[in-house]
């Protein structure tokens, strides 16, 4: 058996080992490490046990030291924290057998023993050395799950200052624990991927080793008063990079700094991923999608709005849940349908198509509470008959079980306003915007903010906001449409004429006939005042 692997066991033979052969190790961990070694010993020796040894290897020692400080100055000696020393002899027997180095450490003196003993120090780096050859020769390498998975290796500290590691180190496990929040995300653990701290490594190494489809790699740089942190997302098997980013801030607060980053880093991540995965189920024949695959196939669908495509979401849905009849999230996409059929005036029976879509929500709660997505399509779909309460705590559910997801952010001041509580929306907007920038959705989010900003008479700053939604996604009718309202409210006739013509460019049927057909989605007094704006520009009533 190779030695690796017989230091990951604990055999019988151990247990009987006699009390000259002392292990000094309080924590279980190294304590079986040193274990192991014994028992990798006794394999190189060719004995059946630790009785079948030489009396000279049976009274020598292999101690591991772990505790921090250690019990006494001999101890401290003998092994220093974290590592394994072995005593001279032992060394002699084993040498070259093992498959690991020993560096001549010492002659401690001994509690006890008057001859001078020399102690041989383990060398980790041997260790991780042959750890990787092993994984290598045997071609090693774990199964993807079946959702997506991800490895965030320590972000590596670049300031040239070791007390600077620490920051590093922490917002690399914030990362992970804000991931790990993400229930549709396989998030390998910390203990895992700190084994390459320090380490030059091979991307697609750690994929097989560690059994992920993404690893997330970065940097922390600190120049005086300015920090500057780099994250990359990179897909495993081909080493292709999903996203990559910089972030350059000024060094306040600490601990705010850091977990204002990790904050943005795990919002992009989330978002990316969503993307990556719903790019890679979209290049698949429908045969070969599981129920993931075809939920991620349907969102890509959904994205696109319009009503064909929202349809083919919606069969998508359908096909997931045939093979997996429980999903929560395929149920939460099926509401998630029925709004945008809803918003967008595609539903052929309005009522109808709003009762199915809340059954649809509630059957997703119902299936995995603590899935944000299935609060968040509560939520939507709440607000459209009228529930306030349920839609804004269902909302506000939603922010606690994903505190980095833009969509409940935006979600919740869509809610707000909705319900005539335009001024409580703009913060929740543009956090949606701070977190998720790159957002399929960033046009909704501006144009959100734009329509807060028109409603509350605040024209310029409404403007610049639908200028920004209409950049990110230009063949939506509705920014054209507040555009048209915030350019008359501030005598602008020629602008809001051109907005009017843009936005009939994309609906020829414009009128207010469609106005009313949508009208609900609008607060009543901002509906009148939208739907004068309109009607000067120039929509025909019917």
């Amino acid at each position: 058996m190779a030695p690796l692997r017989l230091l990951q066991q604990r055999p019988p033979l151990l247990l009987q080992a006699p009390q000259r052969l002392p292990f000094l190790a309080p924590r279980r961990g190294l304590a079986l490490f040193a274990a192991g070694l014994l028992c990798a010993i006794v394999s190189a020796c060719a004995a059946k046990s630790l009785n079948d040894l030489p009396p000279e290897l049976r009274t020598a020692s292999v101690v591991s030291q772990v505790r921090n400080p250690p019990a006494s100055p001999t101890q401290r000696m003998v092994a220093e924290p974290g590592g394994v020393s072995l005593s001279g002899v032992v060394n002699d027997q084993v040498v070259g057998k093992v498959g690991f180095r020993f560096s001549e450490a010492s002659e401690p003196t001994l509690k006890n023993i008057d001859t001078p003993v020399v102690v041989y120090q383990l060398d980790m780096v041997s260790v991780r050395e042959a750890q990787r050859k092993e994984a290598e020769q045997s071609g090693a390498s774990l199964s993807l799950p079946e959702k997506p998975s991800i490895a965030v290796l320590p972000f590596n500290n670049m300031s040239g200052d070791p007390d600077q590691e620490y920051f590093s180190d922490g917002m690399t496990e914030d990362i992970i624990t804000a991931l790990s929040r993400l229930r549709w995300l396989f998030v390998i653990a910390r203990n895992s991927t700190f084994t390459y701290k320090g380490r030059a490594v091979d991307i697609k190494q750690v994929g097989r080793e560690l059994g992920v489809r993404y690893v997330l790699e970065g940097s922390v740089r600190k120049a005086g008063s300015r920090i500057r942190v780099t994250a990359q997302l990179i897909e495993a098997e081909t080493g292709n990079h999903v996203w990559a980013e910089r972030y350059d801030r000024e060094l306040a607060d600490i601990f705010d700094l850091q977990d204002e980053l990790t904050e943005a880093i795990s919002a992009q991540v989330d978002t990316e991923l969503a993307g990556s995965e719903r790019q890679q189920a979209h290049i698949k024949t429908i045969n070969d999608l599981g129920a993931w695959e075809l939920y991620q196939r349907g969102m890509w669908h959904y994205y696109k709005n319009t009503k064909e495509e929202l349809a083919e979401a919606r069969r998508l849905f359908d096909l997931a849940l045939e093979r997996a009849p429980e999903f929560a999230n395929a149920y939460a996409a099926l509401a998630a349908v029925a709004y945008a059929n809803a918003i967008r005036g595609y539903a052929v029976d309005p009522a109808a198509n709003l009762e199915q879509g809340l059954r649809h929500a509630e059957r997703a709660v119902a299936s995995d509470d603590r899935e944000w997505f299935c609060h968040y399509a509560l939520g939507r779909i709440s607000m459209l008959t009228g529930e306030s309460d349920r839609s804004i705590r269902a909302m506000e559910k939603c922010i606690e079980l994903n505190p980095s997801s833009a969509q409940s952010y935006y979600a919740l001041g869509y809610a707000l306003f909705w319900f005539g509580r335009a001024e409580e929306a703009v913060p929740y907007v543009t956090r949606a915007i701070r977190l998720s920038p790159n957002d399929p959705y960033i046009w909704a989010f501006y144009h959100m903010r734009g329509t807060v900003h028109a409603h509350t008479d605040e024209y310029v700053s409404a403007i610049d906001d639908l200028k920004s939604a209409v950049q990110a996604k230009g063949d939506e009718v509705w920014p054209h449409l507040v555009l048209v309202l915030s350019y008359i409210s501030l005598g602008k006739n020629e602008e809001a004429q051109r907005a009017y013509n843009r936005a009939v460019e994309i609906k020829p049927d414009l009128s207010t006939t469609f106005f009313w057909s949508v009208s609900d989605t609008l607060h009543p007094p901002y509906a009148e005042k939208m739907l004068d704006a309109l009607r000067k520009a120039g929509m025909p009533e019917e």
